[in-house]
């Protein structure tokens, strides 16, 4: 964990099971965020994140023999590049790797590549029909 990380109330950053979670320098956590790594979270310098931004670096393997019960895992791990910003709500999913100076709009759910300088949003519709 690098210098000046400042860590809202509510907020949990776990590795489990020999998982690792790096953060950089100056990197801010707002209010109940959650970064889970049973592999590798990568956080760097200047990173913030709105409040309820969850980070997890694995998914469950529903297909697993036993289902969910199993307990078994795919693995993807995470980087999320310097100086980037992650708005409120954001669900950053397995195998996920975001650029630098990077802004991720609020609500957004992700995984992929993104490059360094982009905006991610996703578009929402809202219909509204009388009775």
């Amino acid at each position: 964990m690098g210098n000046k990380v400042r860590v809202h109330t509510g907020t949990k950053i776990r590795a489990i099971s020999g998982g690792v979670v790096e953060i950089g320098t100056n990197a801010t956590f707002n209010y109940n965020c959650m970064i889970v790594a049973l592999k590798n979270i990568k956080i760097g310098a200047g990173v913030e994140f709105g409040p309820n931004v969850l980070v997890y670096d694995h998914d469950h393997d529903f297909r697993a023999k036993g289902g969910l019960k199993a307990n078994k895992y795919k693995y993807g791990s995470v980087e999320i590049g310097d100086n980037s910003w992650v708005g409120a709500n954001t669900i950053i999913l397995r195998g996920t790797k975001l650029g630098k100076n990077c802004v991720v709009g609020a609500g957004c759910v992700i995984s992929g590549e993104f490059p360094d300088n982009s905006i991610i949003t996703q578009k929402r519709e809202t219909t509204v029909r009388s009775v």
